[in-house]
């Protein structure tokens, strides 16, 4: 099976010579389970920019398959910027999601709105909780290099972390399964 932007290539089976309908298909077509962060891999591209600001997602995202009921994605996005994270491959739910880039890298200034809009979209909450747990909004960047930091808080089931160390700001976030 081979899954590219959020289309599901069939699988081929050498045996008949033909080639096999991924009984997976179906299930990733019917949206991200309950215990997961509320999004598909193959929607997280066309979610994340629906933010019209930088960082965009570009190109494909790429998957790898880890021991354990979760594979791994990630996308770079240039000069220090990644989003990765860890998804379900029989239907495509999103589990966890971390964004890391350098303070001094433009697209750490839009980490957290794009978050927001991917994991829970219209919702003013969550880019309110981020500004008033974080202390960070609207501090240049450069204020904040050499700071070091660590807080964590809850949002709808979601646990979400900042930290800022070595001039790194990474935000992660899990859901219920993957706490």
């Amino acid at each position: 099976m081979v899954l590219v932007a959020g289309v599901i290539l069939a699988a081929r089976d050498d045996t008949a010579g033909s080639v096999q309908a991924d009984p997976t298909a179906q299930a990733v077509s019917a949206g991200p389970s309950a215990d997961s962060l509320g999004v598909t891999l193959g929607d997280l591209t066309e979610r994340w920019n629906e933010v019209a600001d930088r960082p965009s997602i570009d190109g494909g995202i790429m998957t790898a398959p880890e021991p354990g009921p979760l594979d791994s994605f990630l996308y770079r996005f240039g000069g220090t910027a990644v989003l990765a994270g860890a998804y379900d491959p029989t239907d495509g739910s999103v589990h966890a999601v971390m964004a890391r880039a350098a303070l001094y890298d433009e697209a750490s200034n839009g980490l957290f709105i794009h978050l927001c809009h991917l994991l829970q979209p219209g919702s003013q909450a969550c880019l309110d909780a981020f500004i008033a747990v974080t202390g960070t909004f609207g501090r240049p960047h450069s204020e904040l290099a050499g700071v070091e930091t660590d807080t964590t808080w809850d949002l709808e089931g979601q646990t979400w972390e900042l930290e800022i160390a070595d001039d790194v700001e990474t935000i992660r976030v899990k859901g219920t399964s993957a706490s």
